[in-house]
């Protein structure tokens, strides 16, 4: 949190706005988080923001908000907000996501052009959905600077009461209900967005890990899991050369059909339990299959009754061409930097000598709680296609 004050703290020395705005009710709209609204509703702010243009309607907003949680909550199944007693969805966020993704089987990787038109496709089933957001959340993330502090006070005519308190001290924008519902960003406060874009979208970055960190306790890597993850965060380049080596002097069956993988070119190495859960490359949990396959697989679990026999087979058997073979350990090794960061796969699984079954039972016991963490977070088993 240092680092992020910090960057705040630029903004705060400013003389051109310290004087002018209330940044210190800035800071507090992102405070006291029972579902994560104000920070999707600062963010789509933010991103809409162009110079010159301050009329935003609660609608193009509240779009907004729904494409920026679109991946994390399709992709990496993170809950956006506490669950009832029955462990039905509660935030409506999470909700709107659902209903369109479910209203076509749509995949996870939408891009924000692709949302944007299911949005206006599925007016119709979302809409009431969204009329809960725009009731709320426009109002409750000006809080700080109305000094409202209970929820009755958040009824009756706000614009009314917004725009008064305006004229008092600058708020970040008033709201209207005519010729729609929108909001009039202030030209100072605007200035100020535009001028602190970049830092202001780390902060709210920042706040979303710590909120869904705690929504999502058990859930690794929750960094890289608040929008679509790149390239730069893959690293199989090391796994690969190693797998290579041993298909290509031991000879291995691909992991889900038992088929030797014929051509080196073919080749795709496949995370058992999906890389949007766990977010790294772990070589205790990557094994070879056909790019055909991982593809089919793609985000999902694979039955672990059916394949983990094979794929511990397939980790076994890499344990045992790294200890004979030199040029494979000098592979391994290198696995070591970017794809090995567990303590136990080091010190308890890799190990010269082990039996099969003692192999098999310290990656049992290791891999099945992240398996069925996954599973319990959303995540589907694989219907293979034969």
């Amino acid at each position: 949190m240092e680092e992020i004050n910090d960057l705040l703290n630029v903004i705060h020395k400013d003389g051109r706005y310290v004087n002018t705005l209330d940044l210190k009710a800035f800071e507090r709209t992102l405070v006291n988080k029972t579902q994560c609204y104000k920070l999707y509703w600062l963010e789509a702010i933010i991103i809409k923001l162009k110079p010159g243009k301050t009329y935003y309607t609660f609608e193009e907003l509240i779009n907004e908000m729904i494409c920026s949680a679109w991946y994390t909550v399709c992709e990496y199944h993170l809950h956006l907000g506490p669950r009832s007693g029955k462990g039905h969805v509660t935030n409506y966020i999470e909700e709107v996501i659902t209903i369109l993704q479910r209203a076509g089987n749509y995949p996870s990787t939408l891009t924000k052009r692709e949302v944007m038109e299911l949005i206006k496709k599925y007016d119709g089933l979302i809409h009431h959905v969204k009329m809960k957001l725009s009731k709320y959340v426009p109002y409750r993330f000006l809080r700080p600077f109305l000094h409202i502090v209970n929820d009755q006070d958040m009824y009756g005519n706000l614009d009314d009461v917004i725009k008064k308190i305006n004229k008092e001290r600058v708020l970040p924008y008033i709201t209207v209900s005519k010729p729609e519902k929108a909001i009039i960003v202030d030209e100072e406060w605007l200035k100020m967005f535009l001028d602190y874009r970049k830092i202001i979208l780390e902060w709210i970055k920042y706040n979303k890990v710590v909120y869904l960190q705690k929504r999502n306790p058990n859930v690794p890597g929750i960094v890289y899991k608040i929008e679509p993850f790149t390239s730069q965060q893959r690293n199989l380049k090391d796994p690969i050369q190693l797998w290579k080596y041993i298909i290509g002097h031991e000879g291995i069956t691909n992991l889900y059909d038992e088929k030797q993988i014929m051509t080196l070119d073919d080749l795709s190495l496949d995370h058992f339990v999906p890389w949007s859960y766990v977010a790294s490359d772990e070589l205790w949990n990557l094994a070879p299959t056909t790019k055909a396959i991982n593809s089919s697989k793609s985000n999902h679990l694979p039955d672990w009754n059916t394949y983990f026999e094979s794929f511990a087979q397939h980790q076994f058997k890499l344990n045992q061409i790294i200890h004979y073979d030199a040029q494979a350990y000098q592979l391994f090794e290198r696995c070591q930097g970017e794809n090995l960061f567990e303590t136990w796969a080091i010190n308890d699984l890799y190990l010269p000598g082990c039996n099969q079954e003692s192999f098999k039972e310290v990656l049992r016991e290791h891999l099945l709680p992240v398996y069925m963490s996954a599973r319990s977070q959303g995540y589907a088993i694989w219907e293979k296609i034969e």
